[in-house]
């Protein structure tokens, strides 16, 4: 209450309440004088106090500093490391005040000097971005806005990557390459680690794709037609996983009427369960009665 009337003696108030000017005095003087204050460790306790002039008399604060411009601007000492004073104060926005911080970033635009987070703000760009364009060119933002209205460099091989990374064959090169060249994807020891690799003509997607196509089908993926040879094109084909499975390491083929298949190309072809099939042959039935003899018999 005493506070209030001190306010109202000075011609503080305005509509009831104590004036943005009024408000900082009190608050420097809190911060600076009053060791209970949970700011005084960062300015009393730091040295920073109020002048004699201006601790005593908010009529004197006042008539040094004037009105605050607007609603935006609060108190900044023009030395951080001094106190609050007439030849030290000033009424400053958050931008202003940003540019005297002694971690803040200093850049060149337009031929004055601003704080970084000041700059972004004016172009209309990102803070990271601005960060790394400024270092770039010496903290000097005229030269990164020349830059930034060049026309980019356009890397061909990038470019075609870029409008096929979504494509299934892109997906396929890539998965062929980790698995033959990273240590650690988890399918290295069966492909890279056994020594297959791929050839050099295909570490360029636009080479694979060129010299394999488009696959037939959602079905079809990369096979190596000699399961022990490398990815080249001379030794890859597009193949179904029924076409795979015949080709695979250790795929048990049977011979009938002239055409030799594995058990599970068998089984889709005469409408048996893989494993029905592989339950006869088990048993010791021949490879003819068991693809010629029909269920429930």
């Amino acid at each position: 209450m005493l506070s209030n009337v001190h306010a109202v003696k000075h011609g503080a108030c305005k509509d009831d309440h104590t004036t943005k000017e009024y408000d900082t005095w009190k608050s420097i003087r809190q911060r600076c004088h009053n060791s209970k204050h949970f700011a005084y460790p960062n300015y009393g306790g730091a040295g920073i106090k109020v002048c004699s002039r201006w601790r005593n008399s908010f009529v004197a604060f006042l008539s040094d500093m004037g009105q605050a411009p607007s609603s935006r601007h609060t108190i900044e000492r023009n030395d951080s490391s001094k106190g609050y004073s007439p030849s030290n104060c000033r009424w400053a926005t958050r931008a202003e005040q940003a540019f005297n911080k002694s971690n803040t970033r200093i850049v060149t635009l337009r031929g004055r000097f601003v704080s970084l987070g000041e700059a972004a703000h004016i172009l209309g760009w990102e803070y990271t971005f601005t960060y790394y364009r400024a270092r770039r060119h010496g903290w000097n933002l005229d030269a990164a806005i020349v830059e930034s209205r060049r026309p980019p460099k356009i890397n061909p091989n990038r470019m075609f990557a870029q409008t096929e990374y979504r494509q299934a064959e892109y997906s396929i090169w890539c998965g062929m390459r980790r698995r033959c060249m990273d240590p650690k994807n988890p399918g290295y020891f069966r492909y890279g680690g056994a020594g297959i690799s791929v050839c050099a003509r295909w570490l360029q997607y636009k080479n694979f794709l060129a010299d394999m196509g488009r696959r037939p089908s959602e079905n079809h993926t990369l096979d190596r037609i000699d399961s022990v040879g490398n990815y080249a094109p001379d030794n890859c084909r597009w193949a179904t996983r029924l076409e795979q499975g015949q080709n695979r390491t250790g795929a048990v083929l049977l011979v009938f009427g002239g055409q030799s298949l594995t058990i599970t190309q068998w089984a889709c072809k005469i409408g048996l369960k893989r494993r029905s099939l592989a339950r006869r042959l088990e048993r010791g039935w021949s490879v003819e009665q068991a693809l010629s003899i029909p269920v429930g018999v």
